[in-house]
């Protein structure tokens, strides 16, 4: 069974029912069982033609429809292949689908890749499947976590070590905008283990309370208080992608004492802002997570959720806690991708019937 949108219009869908096609020599067929669906996957159905998302996973008619890619865990249910063996659990680049059949190549004990083909051509990253058998990192406990967190803790990864790298760009402060993104939230939890460097959250009022409650800024502040922040050196990391903050003579760029203007070259997403704003009480820092991915403890903030088996769900909401729904209806898959693209993901607005 394929979930399936349309391409020129994500507001649309249909879910397909047909038995998976059987198996060539060196293939395999991986069940799905478990992915996240968060606003990243969103982003991949709406820049699915510039960026090639949909040819990760043809659709039945793909001129028209498309499979909306995710994150998620998946067991070899038949195999053709020597060096892959049934019962096999992996983690990787999914449709949002009940199976999917792959060519695995370059196999290790660490997984495979999918050299399939039509992926010849599609960035690598997205082609690896890594065995959890073999996973040091891997947690049963906190496989939602990993799902929902892991696929954007690279780009933070790599906004962390580009500053570091640059000396942070003789930066005192390093501003964050959307700061209630999984993007801005890994990154300001690396920025967080740098004691020199203080971290400040750019976001909107409605989410001031989550994002004070990460834990992981030094300080929190809404884009009407722009104008207060500041001219001592800073950094700017545009998460957002917002111009009109971005440009605005008073924004955290603009207003500064070009004295203090540190243009950071290197990236397109990081600029040269400063510090400031009124300084909230700081939350009691709580560490999200290892490097590795495994989430300890609470989980940070309304960010995705994880659809198992098609039917439960397990949200993580404002509350911070990860709680459980069960959803009925024959598609809901389907309600979910629709609340989600609607900016809905607390858990309470998946207890639905609707199909």
């Amino acid at each position: 069974m394929d979930f399936e949108v349309e391409r020129a219009d994500i507001r649309e869908s249909r879910v397909v029912e047909q038995e998976p096609p059987p198996l060539e020599p060196g293939q395999a067929l991986l069940r799905v069982d478990a992915f996240a669906l968060t606003a990243n996957n969103i982003t991949y159905a709406v820049t699915g033609d510039a960026l090639k998302y949909w040819d990760f996973f043809p659709s039945s008619e793909p001129e028209i429809w498309g499979r909306v890619p995710v994150w998620g865990f998946a067991d070899v249910a038949a195999t053709a292949h020597d060096e892959v063996p049934e019962g096999t659990r992996v983690y990787g680049y999914l449709p949002m689908s009940t199976h999917l059949v792959v060519a695995p190549g370059r196999v290790d004990a660490g997984g495979f890749v999918d050299v399939s083909p039509h992926r010849a051509a599609l960035p690598g990253a997205y082609n690896s499947y890594s065995r959890t058998d073999t996973d040091p990192a891997h947690d049963p406990a906190h496989e939602d976590h990993r799902m929902i967190l892991w696929p954007l803790f690279f780009t933070s990864f790599l906004i962390d070590d580009f500053l570091d790298d640059n000396g942070f760009f003789g930066a005192q402060e390093v501003v964050i905008s959307s700061a209630s993104s999984k993007t801005a939230i890994g990154t300001a939890f690396l920025l967080d283990q740098r004691d020199p460097v203080r971290v400040v959250g750019l976001t909107s009022p409605g989410n001031v309370p989550f994002v004070e409650g990460l834990g992981v800024y030094d300080r929190v502040v809404t884009y009407d208080q722009v104008a207060a922040l500041g001219g001592a050196p800073g950094a700017y990391v545009d998460i957002a992608g917002d111009a009109g903050v971005r440009d605005d003579p008073k924004g955290p760029v603009g207003h500064r004492d070009p004295d203090h203007r540190r243009p950071v070259r290197a990236a397109d997403r990081l600029r040269a802002p400063a510090p400031g704003a009124r300084t909230r009480g700081r939350a009691p820092r709580r560490r999200l997570g290892r490097v590795s991915g495994r989430c300890r403890g609470r989980a940070p903030g309304s960010v995705g959720v994880a659809v198992r088996g098609g039917l439960p769900l397990r949200g993580i909401d404002q509350g911070q806690r990860l709680l459980r729904a069960q959803l009925t209806g024959r598609y809901p898959t389907e309600n979910v991708f629709h609340l989600v693209r609607h900016e809905r993901s607390e858990p309470h607005a998946f207890n639905t019937g609707k199909t």
